[in-house]
C-alpha cells in the first residue's frame, strides 16, 4: 500500500510539472530571424506542402512577399496546397497562386 501511495503521489507530481510549462512551441519556419540572413540574397527552391506555414501565411508566400527568389517548389503527396486526395497520381505543374514551378516528390 505504501508503495502504490509513493508512486501515485510522484506521478501527479510529475504530471502537475510537466502541464505547467507555458512555452509555445516555436516551428523553424517561423525562426524568420534565423534563416532569413542565410539565404538573403540567393536562389531557393522549397521542400513544402499545405502545412509549411508562418502563423496562418503559408511558407512560400511569405518568403515571396519578403523578396525571396524562389526558383521552384518541391511538394510531398497531396500536392503543394493540399487538394489531391491520397495515392492520387500528382504531377508536375505551375502554381497558379505565385506562378511558381511545382514539381512532384510523389
Amino acid at each position: 500500500m505504501r508503495y502504490k501511495i509513493k508512486h501515485l503521489f510522484l506521478f501527479v507530481f510529475v504530471f502537475l510539472h510537466c502541464s505547467s510549462s507555458n512555452k509555445r512551441l516555436v516551428i523553424g519556419a517561423e525562426r524568420t530571424d534565423i534563416y532569413f540572413p542565410l539565404i538573403y540574397d540567393k536562389s531557393i527552391g522549397i521542400i513544402g506542402n499545405q502545412s509549411s506555414l508562418i502563423g496562418s501565411t503559408h511558407l512560400v508566400d511569405s518568403l515571396l512577399s519578403a523578396k525571396f527568389q524562389i526558383l521552384k517548389v518541391f511538394s510531398p503527396e497531396h500536392g503543394f496546397r493540399g487538394i489531391a486526395d491520397a495515392g492520387a497520381y500528382i504531377k508536375n505543374e505551375i502554381d497558379e497562386s505565385t506562378g511558381l514551378p511545382i514539381i512532384s516528390l510523389y
